[in-house]
């Protein structure tokens, strides 16, 4: 079945809507499996704690363990800039700032993100992310956060 440009438009701005409130908590994280295949590949493209990029899950567990371990001391709110939404491959460009707050004091940090979403439907016709390149800059300066 065809996706259109408005379900692929109403999909990914819930998504950032329930991102922004469920994925940092491993208590509501479960909520977002609606969003991501099983078999979802997430890659993230930065130099982080374990070297450079890409880091690569092939697996929605093995995306949901990263984001529940690497963010227990801060958190994601991820604020939509543009979307831009190619309905013939199903793929969504997101570009956002994302807002990192430090649980245990309110240090922020803000950067600017791309990510690339392959989109599907399933049989039940509702959609879900297939793969995500996640892209953002100046890493290097989320460390001054003292998280």
């Amino acid at each position: 079945m065809k996706i259109s440009y408005k379900q692929i438009k109403e999909f990914m701005t819930e998504y950032c809507k329930d991102y922004s409130q469920y994925a940092n908590d491993p208590e509501t994280i479960a909520k977002m499996h609606k969003y991501w295949a099983p078999d979802l590949v997430a890659k993230a493209y930065f130099r982080g704690k374990t070297g450079d990029s890409p880091i690569i899950h092939n697996s929605r567990e093995q995306f949901q363990n990263s984001l529940i371990v690497n963010h227990q001391s801060f958190r994601d709110m991820m604020e939509p800039l543009d979307l831009i939404i190619d309905e013939i491959s199903a793929k969504a460009v997101l570009i956002s700032k994302i807002t990192k707050t430090a649980q245990n004091s309110s240090e922020t940090y803000e950067i600017n993100g791309m990510g690339c979403y392959k989109l599907q439907m399933n049989t039940k016709k509702t959609l879900f992310i297939k793969s995500i390149d996640f892209f953002w800059d100046a890493p290097e300066e989320i460390k001054k956060i003292s998280l």
